[in-house]
Order: structure tokens, then sequence, then C-alpha cells
């Protein structure tokens, strides 16, 4: 029995690095995932090399993609909204978390994708209004 048997996982940015590996680690452990990327071929790749998984071409910078991508999650895993409602009725507060990293971090990952050619299509001119917050 896994550590996420029954679960279900909306994982962004999963058709390569971090993402990807994350990915492939949650649905190991027993976890029903939604691979999302604006990477098509790829984040197929991960997808069909999850256990269940399907994948959905997302771009997390336009709120309709990101609403569609959780509209057909829900539409295939139900149970998140289900889960949530329980949890909620009966007196649980769901809290959701971002993972963070530093400033540092991110900007060596921002250089990266700058610097890598294959990377470059993770880039958008929109990262260098958002690289000004970060300070």
């Amino acid at each position: 029995m896994g550590r996420l048997d029954g679960k279900v996982a909306v994982i962004t940015g999963a058709a390569g690095g971090i993402g990807r590996e994350a990915a492939l680690l949650f649905s190991s452990e027993g976890a029903r995932v939604c691979v999302a990327d604006v990477g098509r071929e790829a984040g197929e790749k991960t997808a069909s090399e999850c256990r269940e998984a399907f994948f959905f071409a997302a771009d997390v910078s336009d709120p309709k993609s990101v609403q569609a991508m959780f509209d057909e999650t829900a539409k295939r895993y139900g149970q998140i909204n289900d889960f949530e409602r329980m949890l909620t009725d009966n007196g649980t507060r769901v809290v959701k978390l971002l993972l963070y990293i530093d400033k540092d971090e991110q900007a060596k990952r921002f250089r990266e994708r700058l610097d890598d050619k294959a990377k470059n299509w993770k880039f958008s001119p929109a990262d260098l209004k958002e690289r000004e917050h970060w300070d």
C-alpha cells in the first residue's frame, strides 16, 4: 500500500525536471496524477510512465487554462471535491500550499532557462516583470 493510495495530485511543470520527478514519485506511491504542462510530447511521456495518470496541456499563466485543468481533473477524479467538501463539512480547514523556493534559487533557475536552449520554451517575457517582485 502506497502512502498516497486513493489521493489525486495535480502537478504542473510535470513534463520535465522536478515536476516530472514529483509526478513519477506521487504515482509510485499510489496517487492518480494530472500531469500538466505546456510541453505536450514530454508531458504525455511522463503520464505514460505513471501508474494512473493523464496529460493535460495547461498554461499556468492563463486562469482559464488552469480552471480547465482542474475541471478535467475533477471530472476524471471527482473525489477531490467530494473529499474536500467532506473535510470542511466536518470542521477541517483545508489549506493548500505552494512550494516556496528562496529568491536565490529562483534567480538560478531563471538564468538556467535563459542560458539553456532546451529550457528556453519555459521563458516568457512576463518572467522579467515577475522577477521584479522577488526582492
